[in-house]
């Protein structure tokens, strides 16, 4: 009977569980990080207990299994869920060099629970509207390491912080879906269904709670400020003595930033036993040298970025900082005379 009473316990917290992000196996998770490697549909995940990044077993390009695959596949199928998809690369559709440069997908359900999923892939996901479960990452996204990071937020205060950064940012919404429930508490939401931007000339830090309390530091741009994200608004709001930033240089690449908020480009990367070089990654992540503080977001260290918008988020939260830092095998340029 005990053990009875203990199921049907466990099945009720599962019904009555809203949408979040999900863990490798499934279950519900307060956050997560994720790095895919390079020419592989395999990944190393970190959750919050982690205490580094660990090869997955799973694939990204199955539909059915891990955690950014289930995490996104609670979206489909399901009309009363309030969704938004965005992505500079959309995947059946070109978006505007006048958007921002920021892909990632935000979910919630009318009781004020979902996530926001943060990544770097072009062409991925196919929304609810185009598909009718969640399909994979295809094969024409094999070839470069991508980034990830998925936030479980809950309350109308999470969700406007998520719609302010968005706001800001103008970021190119593919598919997007808000309920009357979901709009009367998070104004900005509409927003940007709406494409009402902000159009200041900002780069703003927020702070955001995770539904289990942890902290991230929000940072987002407007192509009106016109200026490089990580050097002149990262690192000093940081209060950075060195960041290091992983992100696609394809021309145009940012100088160093020497003095007291120095600013390096990554070289070449291990994590979790797999390495390469930053031309085969299409990541966008930064670490604090000192391994505090570990970001993962939009926006790549080059000269044409600065007339995009877009950002990162920070956190100090479980071992993130300290493990993208420690993932930086050599840089591709220095301070040193």
């Amino acid at each position: 009977m005990i053990l009875t009473v203990a199921c049907v316990l466990a099945l009720s917290h599962m019904a009555v569980a809203g949408i979040g992000c999900r863990d490798e196996q499934g279950q519900p998770v307060d956050w997560f990080a994720a790095i895919k490697r390079n020419n592989s549909f395999g990944y190393a995940y970190m959750g919050p207990k982690s205490s580094d990044f660990s090869q997955s077993s799973m694939l990204l390009s199955d539909p059915s299994a891990g955690s950014i695959s289930l995490t996104l596949a609670q979206l489909y199928g399901n009309q009363s869920l309030s969704y938004l998809f965005y992505n500079d690369e959309p995947p059946s559709s070109s978006s505007p060099s006048s958007y921002a440069h920021a892909k990632g997908v935000v979910g919630m359900d009318d009781s004020l629970d979902g996530f926001w999923l943060v990544h770097s892939t072009p062409r991925w996901p196919s929304g609810p509207s185009e598909a009718n479960g969640y399909p994979g990452m295809p094969d024409m996204e094999l070839t470069y390491g991508q980034s990830f990071l998925c936030i479980s937020v809950s309350g109308a205060a999470a969700l406007e912080t998520i719609g302010q950064a968005l706001v800001l940012d103008k970021p190119s919404v593919y598919d997007g879906s808000v309920s009357k429930r979901v709009g009367n508490a998070s104004p900005a939401m509409t927003d940007v269904i709406n494409k009402k931007w902000s159009g200041l000339p900002n780069c703003d830090m927020t702070q955001l709670k995770s539904s289990g309390g942890a902290v991230f530091s929000v940072f987002a741009k407007s192509s009106q400020w016109a200026d490089e994200l990580y050097s002149k608004c990262v690192a000093p709001k940081l209060g950075a003595q060195r960041l290091v930033v992983e992100s696609w240089i394809r021309g145009g690449a940012c100088d160093p930033q020497c003095g007291a908020n120095e600013v390096l480009d990554v070289g070449n990367v291990e994590i979790a036993g797999w390495g390469w070089r930053e031309t085969q990654d299409h990541s966008k992540w930064a670490a604090t040298s000192d391994g505090r503080t570990g970001c993962i977001g939009d926006i790549n260290r080059m000269t044409s970025q600065a007339k995009r918008g877009g950002g990162t988020v920070c956190t100090e939260a479980g071992a993130l900082g300290r493990s993208l830092a420690k993932a930086v095998v050599s840089l591709s340029d220095s301070c040193n005379a």
